[in-house]
């Protein structure tokens, strides 16, 4: 079932000002463009106990004025902060990038980081996203990251903005840009003769259909506090599993055998 919001303003004196039909996840992620301070009607979807939550921070949002608790209100300041003015970056983006390699640096220098298209599927608030089904396994996912935590899997992103890049695979000159959890666009960014921005950059790794998502998540847990302290010792888990991991990236541990 398709969650759907339907909304209606009204002036004052009870006339129509505007009425509109929306996919109900992102317009709540998004929330209201401007506060409305007359009578509206709201048409929800529930179908679980979230979203009665969401509808009312939306609420919140749309009126400013109903008497919530503080409760509520401090988990509404929780929720991952929505960068402004998104149509400029990806306009500055690709204004600034001659080519992938200068592109990715430039999405890096600004909070972005790759993710696989399986990696995208377990973030919170994917619900947002309504990904074309031939772009999102075909493409490595540039997201902004917002807060990075000791563990990955606590790790908070913004998905309003998406470029998608082939990087594992066959290299591409097209990009793919999701904006507001939809596709905006595809554009042709050169890929450089000699590539200098590759996977072994990022943090990707491709794991075998045998790990489950538990050990997955261990897994990366593990790699980056190997990552963050050169002193950890390597566990006999990360050992075992990381011969069966592609693309796992460089550890300073390994360093420290070579010397």
């Amino acid at each position: 079932m398709e969650k759907k919001t339907y909304i209606t303003l009204f002036d004052n004196e009870g006339r129509m000002i505007d009425e509109k039909l929306i996919g109900q996840d992102s317009e709540f992620y998004k929330g209201p463009v401007l506060q409305h301070d007359g009578p509206f009607r709201l048409g929800i979807t529930f179908l679980d106990k979230g979203d009665i939550d969401k509808a009312i921070k939306y609420i919140l949002q749309l009126t400013g004025t109903l008497p919530l608790t503080s409760k509520i209100l401090k988990k509404e300041i929780k929720t991952p902060s929505i960068p402004e003015h998104r149509k400029q970056l990806i306009g500055d983006a690709l204004a600034n990038s001659t080519d992938q390699d200068q592109l990715i640096k430039y999405l890096r220098e600004h909070g972005f980081v790759f993710s696989t298209w399986d990696y995208l599927q377990t973030l919170e608030h994917v619900e947002i996203l309504n990904m074309k089904e031939v772009h999102g396994p075909n493409f490595e996912w540039m997201v902004k990251r917002i807060k990075t935590a000791k563990n990955p899997k606590l790790d908070k992103y913004d998905l309003m903005v998406l470029f998608g890049i082939s990087l594992m695979g066959e290299r591409s000159d097209r990009v793919i840009i999701y904006l507001d959890g939809f596709h905006l666009k595809n554009v042709k960014v050169p890929v450089p003769e000699k590539p200098r921005e590759t996977v072994k950059k990022t943090e990707m790794m491709k794991f075998p259909p045998a790990m489950i998502t538990e050990e997955r998540d261990r897994f990366r847990f593990e790699l980056r506090q190997l990552q963050r302290d050169p002193t950890k010792e390597i566990t006999k888990f990360f050992n075992r599993w990381r011969t069966f991991v592609d693309h796992v990236p460089a550890i300073p541990q390994d360093k420290k055998v070579t010397e």
